[in-house]
């Protein structure tokens, strides 16, 4: 009897399932290859940039006036104002201890005295206030008030004598008439603190009828109305 040789080498069935298997997790890498991040750090790659924020500005106070400070106006002459924070509390105390009452406006960054100031007395003032970082700071001067040898006081009437109301309104006819209770000897030194505002705007003048009384008018009467000892236009 013969034996015939089979044709080529015959291969082992146990073989086909492992190279079968071997084939997929050939492909499950090459998969997943596609998906992994890649890692940082490595030659010729870009590390995503980090966030960085600037630290809060400081609070700066500017308080009026300078410490030590003589001759301040009683009016408009002390105040305090604070940017990039806030103000906490501001404490304005007379030469007989009396706190004098202020005001700190709504956004906490001003404060002003609600009233005017006494001639010739000395103040300290004691402003706390804070910014968005840090604790807070407090900044603690005195002054001293003008004090001048006499008073001029002023009154506010109309041509016939009649108080002129704060508050009210009055129409653009309307002259204004500042009597002072002494003569003044420097009129236009008064005139800078004598000022009136119309709404809407109207340009007027002051005239000196004498050195007690004054009266202001809108420019359209001035050709019109104009009072005994006024000058022309």
């Amino acid at each position: 009897m013969s034996l015939s040789r089979p044709a080529g080498p015959a291969r082992p069935a146990a073989l086909v399932p492992f190279a079968l298997l071997a084939g997929l997790a050939a492909l499950i890498l090459i998969i997943s290859g596609c998906t992994v991040p890649v890692p940082t750090g490595s030659a010729g790659e870009t590390t995503p940039g980090v966030e960085t924020s600037e630290a809060p500005a400081p609070a700066e106070l500017t308080v009026t006036p300078k410490d030590g400070a003589t001759g301040v106006a009683i009016r408009d002459g002390v105040s305090a104002t604070v940017t990039d924070g806030t103000l906490t509390e501001v404490v304005l105390t007379n030469d007989s201890g009396k706190e004098i009452e202020g005001t700190i406006s709504a956004d906490g960054t001003e404060w002003m005295p609600d009233i005017p100031l006494g001639y010739g007395r000395t103040y300290t003032l004691e402003t706390t206030y804070k910014g968005e970082a840090g604790a807070p700071k407090t900044d603690k001067r005195s002054f001293t008030m003008a004090n001048p040898q006499s008073v001029v006081d002023a009154s506010l009437v109309t041509t016939g004598g009649a108080p002129l109301e704060s508050g009210r309104e009055y129409g653009v006819g309307i002259v204004i008439a500042a009597k002072f209770d002494q003569p003044v000897a420097d009129r236009a030194k008064v005139e800078e603190h004598m000022t009136v505002t119309t709404r809407p705007e109207v340009e007027g003048n002051w005239y000196w009828l004498n050195d007690s009384n004054a009266h202001w008018r809108p420019k359209v009467l001035r050709h019109r109305h104009r009072g005994v000892g006024e000058p022309g236009p």
